[in-house]
């Protein structure tokens, strides 16, 4: 079972090492990476 997720962060850093240990399980199905919240609030208001 996969999980969709999205990852929001102010720090492209951060997101870097999100998207590292996102990589190494199975389960999170990750659609995106944010570093602005309005950005991450239209992509989930567009996606199913």
């Amino acid at each position: 079972m996969k999980l969709n997720t999205i990852a929001i962060d102010d720090e492209p850093v951060a997101l870097e090492v999100i998207r590292s240990h996102a990589s190494r399980v199975p389960f999170p199905d990750m659609k995106g990476y944010f570093t602005n919240a309005f950005e991450a609030a239209d992509f989930l208001r567009r996606e199913k």
